[in-house]
């Protein structure tokens, strides 16, 4: 049964469904049943249907119980409706674009704490040979812990799907010669498309390029919104008629005031120099997400005592094998072995701070919406109670009256649809 629209994109739209679903049980007479919510997917078209849905289903079922990333839903439905949406996991805290619309941008620390799991929940793409191509706030799912899990997977490219392993099902056998992630599709949003996908707009020369730099450089620009609240550039995208990418490549410190110019304190020089690493021009230049890691951004934030993310076991999904980080290597060198030295034993605290200051806002959010009815009810109270008195003292001045708003509240209403003033001298309809 479908409860709540969640959102529409340019291929599909995902409902928040809730289905009744029995507790498996060896006994009948004990067993039980429960309510289960999750996001049902369903494409806009029939031919994308059979184009998207079987890819990302294949994709998902690659990833399942990988940590920081979106997972298929344990409901039970017909096998007709399978073949013709996704049934997804339900994240309550909806996506990071939602968090960023609630709080306008992440101070460095905060988000320097998911965006180490965002860039380790990428990584883990990369190892199953899976270009996600379409990475930004919007495909980026928070839990109840405001844990990052990267999502949508409609628009990814398989390279072991496609016959590029060499009969080889390890995931790192090609991974540092590049050749299986050579693409030339033009797919993704243009605000977080690299330069050498961004060419392929035009179609007139079509341009390969690495799939896995040009996630990198999405992730660059995904580090910029999440810091500074808007995209590094205009709407044209990463090319010279864009004035900021302009900016960008002919004088880098005038291309950072002009987007601090609004922003005090302004931005850390270690924030600035991780954003151009990963946002440079020439695709080979940029990091592999074994080295970002390593940057002095993120190692700046951590203690000086280290801890595996395994030992976070209540900051992440209980999902079976997803703590155990060793079970994916990386191709050359163990990428999760670093993020054990990168995750420190902060990360508990830093998510529960996130946690703790996006309810904040939202409470401070509730309350002005709550303070700004009371104060538009309160003036609709006065005038009542004005009129009100006016009426029971003859037409006098309602100042010289000396009925009290609580013998007004004890009288009888006229009729149920009438306003009650109340003692408070709040209006509120019965």
């Amino acid at each position: 049964m479908e409860i709540k629209f969640l959102g529409t994109g340019a291929q599909a739209t995902v409902m928040l469904c809730c289905e009744q679903q029995s507790s498996s049980s060896s006994s009948p007479s004990s067993s039980s049943s429960f309510e289960l919510l999750f996001a049902k997917k369903t494409f806009h078209k029939l031919e994308w249907t059979k184009i998207y849905l079987q890819r990302e289903l294949s994709i998902l079922q690659q990833l399942r119980h990988q940590p920081f990333i979106a997972q298929l839903s344990c409901v039970q439905v017909p096998e007709e409706m399978k073949s013709q949406s996704i049934f997804l996991h339900y994240y309550c805290n909806g996506d990071l674009c939602g968090l960023l619309a609630d709080l306008g941008s992440l101070e460095e620390k905060l988000a320097r704490t998911l965006f180490r799991m965002c860039i380790i929940g990428v990584d883990i793409c990369h190892q199953h040979r899976i270009i996600h191509g379409d990475l930004k706030p919007e495909n980026i799912f928070l839990d109840e812990n405001y844990i990052p899990h990267i999502g949508d997977f409609s628009v990814c490219r398989s390279c072991a799907e496609e016959g590029n392993n060499n009969n080889n099902n390890s995931p790192s056998s090609s991974f540092s010669s590049g050749k299986d992630f050579m693409r030339d599709e033009f797919h993704g949003t243009k605000d977080y498309m690299a330069p050498e996908v961004l060419q392929n707009q035009r179609k007139t020369s079509i341009v390969q390029y690495n799939g896995v730099k040009a996630d990198v450089w999405s992730l660059g620009c995904l580090l910029f919104v999440m810091v500074t609240g808007f995209h590094p550039f205009g709407e044209k995208g990463a090319c010279m008629e864009d004035f900021y990418y302009k900016k960008y490549i002919m004088n880098r410190e005038q291309f950072w005031k002009l987007h601090q110019k609004n922003r005090s304190p302004g931005f850390s020089k270690e924030f600035r120099k991780l954003v151009e690493r990963f946002l440079m021009v020439d695709p080979a230049r940029r990091p592999s997400l074994t080295d970002a890691l390593l940057d002095p951004w993120f190692i700046g934030g951590s203690s000086s005592t280290s801890t595996s993310i395994s030992t976070s076991s209540s900051v992440l999904p209980a999902k079976p094998n997803t703590l155990h980080m060793t079970n994916v290597t990386s191709p050359t060198s163990n990428i999760h072995a670093t993020s054990t030295t990168s995750v420190s034993t902060s990360l508990l605290y830093e998510v529960t701070e996130l946690r703790r200051v996006v309810d904040l806002v939202k409470h401070m959010k509730l309350h002005q919406q709550d303070s700004s009815m009371l104060s538009s009810s309160s003036a609709t109270a006065t005038a009542t109670v004005d009129s009100t008195t006016c009426c029971i003292s003859g037409g006098k001045d309602p100042s010289s009256s000396t009925v009290s708003m609580v013998e007004i509240d004890a009288m009888e209403p006229s009729s149920s649809s009438e306003s009650v003033v109340k003692q408070t001298g709040i209006v509120s309809a019965t």
